[in-house]
């Protein structure tokens, strides 16, 4: 333990000779690692070696606090010796905590006011006021529209602020998966109208079920539609495919459109990621969509992925287990 380690941990190194490096671990993470893949070093348990694991600490004095860990290990003289890099990440998660909060508040609180602005522009829009001149209309037109973006953007962010929590629930029942694309075609039905792109269903199969939250369901194959769209060319045609593999269903929608670049590939399911700056722009979108559509999936016990060739197009899929009846 060098000088620095002892510092964070408020100890001298004499104190932890001949004892497990685990008592720089709180009682609950030790118990937990003595049962599944060790953190660090532990006799009979296989310690996980070359990545970074965020945990908490222990000090002698018993505060605990945020840190980060990386395990590696060399062999001397015939003899293992592991080494544990440790970093304090408390401003780090202090400075997160603040910024998931701020986020929060400020998307609650303007929710509420833009739920009613959305409502009267959706009103005038459809005509209930009585006819309009057309640029009274034109301009009516724009501002309902960016209102149902922005509220798009703070349900992204209410549920990006959830899942970081750890706060999203969701209602796994045995569902018909067919229903539920159709319920998520028509929701973009009007987006792909303006853009003259063809939604259509493929499948052989007619009567699988799989278990998930329907409304989480819908929202990520939306997530897959509205990209899909997006990002076709006019007049094109985007597939969902439904298919059945043994116990397995796999749900994907396939588009004709750029494709998703090389580089750009390892990151496609993280927050805030756009292939290109531009495309914000051009096609709208938070680069959240992608980011919480996988938590979904995954929080269904599902899997989510992506195949995509270059100037060709891309699918985007996610599987679940086959429910029985």
């Amino acid at each position: 333990m060098n000088p620095a380690a002892q510092t964070l941990f408020r100890c001298k190194a004499e104190d932890f000779l001949g004892h497990y490096a685990t008592n720089l671990l709180p009682p609950l993470l030790r118990q937990h690692q003595e049962s599944q893949q060790a953190y660090l070093p532990t006799p009979g348990v296989k310690p996980l070696l070359g990545c970074n694991r965020e945990l908490d600490g222990l000090r002698s004095d018993g505060s605990i606090f945020a840190m980060e860990l990386a395990l590696s290990v060399i062999r001397r003289q015939g003899r293992l010796i592991y080494i544990c890099t440790v970093r304090d990440i408390s401003d780090r998660k202090r400075i997160e905590r603040l910024k998931n909060e701020f986020v929060s508040t400020v998307s609650h609180e303007l929710r509420t006011p833009l739920t009613s602005i959305t409502g009267a522009l959706g009103l005038l829009h459809a005509g209930v006021m009585g006819d309009m001149q057309e640029k009274a209309s034109t301009l009516i037109s724009i501002a309902y529209k960016n209102c149902q973006r922005l509220t798009l953007l703070i349900n992204d962010l209410l549920d990006i602020e959830k899942i970081a929590a750890g706060k999203m629930q969701f209602d796994l029942k045995a569902e018909l998966v067919l229903p539920l694309i159709q319920q998520a075609l028509d929701a973009n039905k009007m987006m792909a109208q303006e853009r003259h792109i063809q939604l259509r269903i493929q499948t052989r199969v007619t009567d699988v079920r799989i278990k998930v939250d329907a409304k989480r369901f819908i929202q990520v194959l939306s997530n897959f539609l509205s990209n899909a769209i997006k990002f076709s060319p006019a007049a094109a045609t985007v597939v969902v495919e439904l298919g059945l593999n043994e116990q397995m269903v796999r749900i994907a929608v396939i588009d004709h459109g750029p494709g998703i670049p090389e580089k750009f590939r390892d990151r496609i399911f993280q927050r805030f990621s756009q292939a290109d700056a531009s495309d914000t722009r051009q096609t709208g979108g938070t680069g959240l969509g992608l980011a919480i559509s996988k938590e979904l999936v995954q929080g269904m016990n599902g899997l989510v992925g992506f195949e995509s060739v270059e100037g060709e197009g891309a699918t985007f899929y996610c599987c679940f287990a086959l429910a029985q009846n």
